[in-house]
């Protein structure tokens, strides 16, 4: 029946090759019209389907919020103080911008806790730091008025000495955190033994890092230094400003446009503030530098493969004619393909951005087999039309047959839950189809229109020698057991090695590894200890927003939590009659006039240093007594290191002369006259602010507010890992660690994690209906088991071949080539039904061997070269999936 009806199709062929000829080139524009129209789509979010929950909960927080990714800008200086003014200058800058600028973070909301600071300490906490401004009112009163170096001592002291007049230390969980106060107090001792040995010190760098000991685990709910609001590296010679567009930078073109805008900005601020180096990386930048890559490498790889296909077919065909026509369908059948991607998906990923190259080098089988059997036909005397008919009756079965399977098998594909993978299949499996019909209909009406002509009176198309394949006829007709037994062996040695295979997780090795937005990912990790790839947690009402977020900061993976519970302390009721006191003592301890000008320190002042000093340590000795006696070990390691450094300091001060010790401490008691005036009066006015609130911050500060409030009123908590998230048992754990404090969390780890899993769940399911798809077709075709086992032998020998090299060469499966399993199938199908089908037509016997290979083995193994090519030319390409 199918020979009939190829037979038949063959005569229509030839009777109205003009008007296919005529509707093709129709199709063809309307085909191009629609290539020109494809876009290109290489967001995560673009490989996974619209139903899925983790897409739906990521599409509507986007509307809700409208950009859930920054432009990371990492600047790089050898003065961080030009590199903070390089900053603060910028963020004005970009906010004139508001077409691709919401908003520039580049320094942590300080002003704002420091200005209710007290409300943000916990309850206990802000218990003793009552009781503590209470018990030493009298003191404190005493240091307002006169204030200087040993009138802080001597408030240490007193403080001291209340501690133990009460007999016992409060619970670790019941107040203040003696270990860490202990080592603020050390830092005062480090920095006053420095001035007394060396002179003056730096007074500015110890107060940031007093305030850091102080402060580093103080204030429950801040994510950050209070020392130093600017986002700071570890190394101290990076900040990072994080830029906020107003929509998502999904869209290449708007992609571009905000980079530019943003490099623009950077390249007239650095006319002005020189010595900054500057970085940019996040998903603008990404997926700038990635469109123009893949753009790039779509034409690079399809011309590379276009030529070198057109090359080897002249090499082999050496007929202008026969050239000419195979380009133009190779061509026609590109314009075809990509067009009907427009049409069915509208776009292209980075799975399927590189078909082309891939579908040239499979489509010109189909013109290789139909121009080798035609030649060979027309050199042994037959019309045009007869050898047009045997062409596409006998062989044209064979290229049926296969092109079904092939596309079948890439179909096969679109039956997995991978968004990606079903696109993949749906576009290459209507290009094998479309590649299939050009050469049919349109190679075919050529040949005739061609050979048709009346100055044409004998064959046009130039007989070829197939010297190389006869002495491989030969071969294998004289050796097929040797031949075997190689091949066995190798086919062994492969299925020894394909259960080595491995995945590769880290996306970034798939990147562009020239592209300096990628270099930078890994980078920013190392100096900020953040991981640019933030997830997102939903919040409800702001008491869910905190316990959340306390949630999200007990994990291992977390780096910092954004949150707007930041900035809204908790339990103001409760610490509002604690402030009120300590205003109250504050109030009492405020001079009337401002205090006098200290006088020099004195030799005599370094006797009172000395009696102070003593008085500390004895004091040191007695809360180390009760910390034994109370089992607090930490503590009483901790008093008993402080003693030691105290005692230590003691011995420099009576070993050096009382005069030097004087001068070089003045400036330190100078120092210490003019702050602890302004941080009592900054104490004080802290005490006076009342705690934050909702309605504060929507009032006051309604940029913070829209940071993490949507449009429905829900809130967005930001987590960053302290870690990358692309090595496998990294990724895991962020999703894990995410995914158990709420189920509806987002991020790029929650995005990626699902479309690794729906591959993995998809490439054995697919890959058995790929088998199962082209073995019922070959068995249809044959209708016998033992042809159809002897076509499947070559596909099951490759595809384990394959896998068997992937773990010799170490090439890794990733989320692009996984699906290049099924695809295999489809293409290797091709081989073995060719040449089975010819030995079949030949009469089988070994007589017929040689005919099969000269013939039908030098198409497919110029096939399989062209295929090779079409694969291989992607090698070049930037992008290194």
């Amino acid at each position: 029946m199918r020979e009939k009806v190829l037979w038949a199709l063959a005569r229509f062929i030839y009777r109205y090759h003009r008007w296919i000829l005529a509707v093709g080139l129709a199709v063809s524009i309307f085909m191009g019209y629609c290539y020109s129209r494809l876009d290109l789509h290489l967001n995560f979010i673009d490989l996974l389907d619209k139903n899925e929950p983790v897409v739906k909960t990521y599409d509507y927080a986007a509307r809700n919020f409208g950009t859930l990714a920054f432009l990371f800008l990492v600047l790089e200086t050898d003065d961080l103080d030009q590199g903070k003014k390089y900053a603060a200058a910028l963020s004005p800058r970009l906010i004139k911008h508001p077409d691709f600028v919401r908003r520039v973070y580049y320094k942590h909301d300080v002003p704002l806790i420091i200005d209710h600071l007290y409300y943000f300490l916990p309850l206990a906490d802000l218990e003793e730091l009552s009781r503590f401004a209470k018990e030493n009112q009298d003191h404190l009163k005493k240091l307002w008025a006169e204030p200087g170096l040993n009138h802080t001592l001597a408030l240490l002291d007193h403080s001291l000495y209340q501690t133990l007049s009460r007999g016992e230390l409060p619970a670790e969980d019941q107040g203040k955190n003696f270990s860490r106060i202990f080592s603020a107090q050390d830092s005062l001792f480090d920095f006053l033994e420095k001035n007394v040995k060396e002179g003056p010190q730096d007074f500015h760098s110890w107060k940031t890092a007093l305030i850091q000991k102080i402060t580093g685990a103080q204030f429950e709910g801040i994510p950050f230094n209070l020392s130093d609001p600017y986002l700071v590296s570890k190394d101290q010679r990076h900040l990072l400003v994080l830029i906020a567009p107003p929509k998502p930078a999904n869209d290449f073109v708007y992609a571009t446009d905000f980079v530019n805008a943003v490099n623009a900005e950077l390249a007239g601020l650095d006319r002005e503030i020189p010595g900054v180096r500057h970085y940019l990386t996040g998903n603008a930048a990404v997926m700038r530098d990635d469109n123009i890559i893949v753009r790039q490498d779509m034409i690079r790889t399809t011309l590379i493969s276009y030529t070198l296909i057109v090359l080897l077919f002249a090499l082999s065909f050496r007929n202008l004619a026969s050239i000419i026509f195979a380009s133009v369908c190779l061509a026609l059948g590109l314009v075809w393909a990509y067009g009907a991607a427009y049409l069915m998906v509208g776009y292209l990923t980075a799975i399927t951005a590189v078909f082309g190259a891939i579908l040239l080098g499979l489509g010109i089988d189909y013109a290789i087999l139909i121009l080798s059997r035609y030649t060979e036909e027309r050199h042994c005397g037959h019309s045009i039309e007869e050898s047009l008919e045997i062409t596409l009756s006998k062989t044209g079965k064979g290229i049926l047959t296969g092109a079904t399977a092939t596309s079948l098998a890439f179909f096969s594909i679109s039956t997995g839950t991978f968004q990606g993978g079903k696109e993949m299949g749906l576009i290459a499996g209507s290009g094998i189809i479309i590649f299939f019909l050009i050469m049919t209909f349109i190679l075919s009406s050529l040949l005739v229109a061609w050979d048709s002509r009346k100055s044409i009176t004998g064959v046009t198309q130039t007989q070829w020698n197939p010297v190389i394949m006869k002495r491989l006829s030969a071969l294998v007709v004289k050796a097929p057991v040797p031949i075997f037994t190689i091949l066995l062996g190798f086919f062994a040695a492969m299925v020894y090695m394909t259960p080595k295979y491995q995945f590769e997780y880290n996306y970034l090795n798939m990147e562009a590894q020239s592209a300096e937005s990628v270099q930078l990912i890994n980078k920013i990790t190392g100096w900020f200890g953040l991981s640019t790839n933030f997830g997102m947690v939903l919040s409800d009402n702001i008491d869910q927003d905190r316990k959340l977020a306390g949630q999200l900061r007990t994990k291992e993976t977390t780096g910092q939590v954004d949150a707007i519970s930041n900035f809204i302390p908790e339990d103001p009721d409760a610490k509002k009659s604690l402030v009120e006191k300590i205003a109250g003592v504050l109030d009492f301890a405020q001079p009337s006039k401002p205090a006098p000008a200290t006088p020099e320190f004195q030799a005599g002042d370094v006797e009172e240093l000395l009696e102070l000093l003593g008085s500390i340590s004895e004091k040191m000795k007695g809360i180390e007594g009760l910390a034994y006696l109370s089992d607090m070990d930490e503590i009483e390691q901790a008093a008993k290191k402080s003693r030691d450094r105290i005692n230590g300091l003691m011995e420099i001060v009576k070993d050096q002369p009382r005069e030097k010790t004087a001068r070089n401490l003045n400036p330190l008691n100078s120092e210490l006259a003019v702050k602890i005036p302004w941080l009592l009066a900054r104490a004080k006015l802290i005490s006076l602010a009342g705690a934050i609130s909702y309605e504060f911050l929507r009032k006051d500060h309604p940029e913070l507010v829209e940071r993490y409030q949507g449009k429905d009123g829900k809130y967005l908590i930001y987590v960053y890992p302290n870690r990358e998230i692309w090595e496998e048992q990294n990724m895991k754990a962020v999703v894990r660690d995410l995914k158990s404090v709420s189920p509806t969390a987002m991020g790029v780890a929650i995005l990626f994690n699902r479309i690794l899993d729906q591959l993995k769940k998809d490439m054995a399911k697919v890959a058995i209906i790929a088998l199962g798809v082209v073995f019922i077709i070959i068995l249809l075709d044959y209708r016998g088991l033992w042809h159809t086992l002897l076509t499947m032998i070559p596909l099951v020998f490759a595809a384990i071949a394959m896998v068997g090299m992937m773990n010799l060469l170490g090439i890794k499966f990733n989320f692009v080539n996984i699906g290049m399993l099924p695809l295999i199938i489809g293409i290797s199908i091709d081989y073995g039904v060719y040449v089975v089908h010819r030995w079949i037509g030949e009469g089988k016997g070994i007589k017929s061997i040689p005919t099969v290979v000269e013939s039908t083995g030098r198409a497919v193994s110029l096939a399989a070269l062209t295929t090779m090519i079409g694969f291989g030319s992607i090698i070049p390409a930037r992008w290194q999936g």
